[in-house]
């Protein structure tokens, strides 16, 4: 039973929402009666009456109970969903509606699964709804699944984290909602077992993302860590043919003549790729030009191979020798002579 003082003039709706902190019974598992046993209605306004307040079970749901759920979520459909939450229905059910609502954008059926207790971190197909939300952009969604607590550096099953997601996503304003909650920005994802991957800002340097680069930069992210192959922000970005994060990371410090495992630096893998513009940017930076990989390979052999005769103008230019590396290894005429570029072994000749 309920005393009279501790309610009166009250909505049902407030108490209820007062009792669910008390006993973590939803509103929607507590009924309340009067003294006849005439159920409370949530918008009525108490009065001094005892009252008896009842706690419901989940009621045991069908397939079509869970789809009318799902359903519901999936077409904002409020008034239906409150019904079936009333029943109640079990908000954790097969059909996972809250990650329905986090993947798609329902902000109102996002409240009333939280206010049902639905489980915040539950994986369906390796992800949580923190994941999906920062995957596709539902700000708002994001902004409440943190205020509830939901795990920010969870990973899914392919060892992604929402800010990978989000970063991935392409979402300026996902991103910058997870770094201001603190998620871990130097979080390697994982590709496969426990091969270390890209970062996020790995990833937004490759994308050519540059104010989530900028972004990233300036709320500490390491722009020299390197993944398992030892590829940095700046090989991926040099590899991506983004001027604008090349110069970020140029200008945060980032190492230029850093190597990988296989001992690349990013104007390696600029030359791969025939970004020009990106090779002025790491030559003004003075990278080395004529730096050895541990298969003997410069720049303007990796330029040759790929057959870009901007590019292999660009490094001789810049001082670049087409001589052997060491009496072991070919030179940058040999790999264009192994893909037939005339034109490249004319000007190398």
């Amino acid at each position: 039973m309920c005393r009279g003082f501790e309610f009166e003039g009250k909505v049902a709706k407030e108490l209820k929402h007062s009792l669910t902190a008390q006993t973590g019974y939803s509103r929607f598992r507590q009924r309340l009666l009067k003294n006849d046993h005439r159920q409370i209605e949530d918008d009525e306004v108490l009065d001094a009456e005892s009252l008896q307040l009842v706690f419901l079970e989940f009621c045991p749901s069908s397939a079509e109970q869970e789809r009318e759920l799902l359903d519901a979520c999936e077409n904002s459909d409020l008034d239906k969903l409150e019904r079936l939450l009333r029943q109640p229905l079990n908000p954790n059910g097969n059909t996972m509606p809250l990650h329905a609502v986090a993947k798609g954008g329902s902000l109102d059926c996002a409240r009333l699964l939280l206010e049902a207790r639905a489980e915040i971190d539950k994986l369906a197909e390796g992800r949580r709804p923190l994941h999906l939300a920062s995957n596709h952009g539902h700000v708002e969604i994001l902004r409440l699944l943190l205020e509830a607590q939901a795990m920010i550096d969870a990973t899914t099953e392919t060892g992604e984290t929402p800010l990978y997601l989000a970063v991935r996503g392409g979402n300026f304003e996902t991103t910058r909602v997870l770094v201001d909650s603190r998620a871990d920005i130097n979080l390697f994802s994982q590709v496969e077992g426990d091969i270390i991957g890209p970062t996020a800002l790995h990833l937004a340097a490759f994308e050519g993302c540059e104010e989530i680069v900028g972004l990233l930069l300036q709320a500490g992210a390491d722009q020299d860590l390197g993944m398992d192959n030892g590829e940095t922000a700046l090989h991926v970005a040099a590899a991506g043919g983004s001027t604008e994060a090349v110069g970020m990371l140029i200008e945060a410090k980032a190492y230029v003549d850093q190597v990988s495992e296989n001992g690349r630096t990013a104007l390696h893998f600029a030359a791969e790729f025939g970004q020009v513009k990106v090779i002025n940017h790491l030559l003004h930076a003075r990278a080395e030009v004529n730096h050895i990989s541990q298969d003997g390979s410069t720049a303007l052999h990796w330029a040759a191979g790929a057959g870009s005769v901007a590019t292999v103008h660009c490094l001789l230019e810049a001082g670049a020798k087409s001589i052997p590396t060491s009496e072991n290894f070919t030179t940058p005429f040999d790999w264009a002579q192994q893909i037939g570029q005339e034109e490249i072994m004319r000007i190398l000749k």
